[in-house]
């Protein structure tokens, strides 16, 4: 049993299951996760709805290139830089809470999944 890729796909689809049911909410739903937007932003947009969309869709994206091993390195930079700005906005707005614990841990799998070099071993058959 090849244990490095059973850990690299599970790790793949837990942060891509996160990415993909939160984008997908966003992309539905614009108006829920519009309060999440940073004040500093929101104060600038009259109609925060299309950012929470495009937001949503990258988040999607990259979730399902993560999901389908599309672009790994490029979609977990993505994912690790989406969670940045997540848990920049989290931190500045609210302070240190559950959201940004769960949103920090996302930023290590997505940094972890960025190192992985699972995906390049050769499956030697014998």
């Amino acid at each position: 049993m090849d244990y490095d890729r059973i850990r690299h796909l599970l790790m793949r689809m837990a942060l891509s299951l996160v990415f993909i049911i939160f984008g997908l909410w966003e992309i539905i739903s614009p108006q829920y996760w519009q309060g999440f937007v940073p004040n500093f932003v929101a104060s600038m947009m009259p109609n925060l709805h299309p950012l929470v969309m495009f937001h949503g869709a990258i988040l999607l994206f990259a979730g399902l290139a993560i999901l389908l091993g599309f672009y790994m390195r490029i979609a977990s930079a993505v994912a690790f830089i989406m969670l940045l700005e997540i848990n920049l906005s989290l931190i500045i707005e609210s302070g240190f809470s559950d959201l940004f614990v769960r949103d920090f841990a996302l930023l290590f799998l997505a940094a972890a999944i960025f190192f992985d070099r699972t995906r390049h071993l050769v499956i030697n058959k014998k």
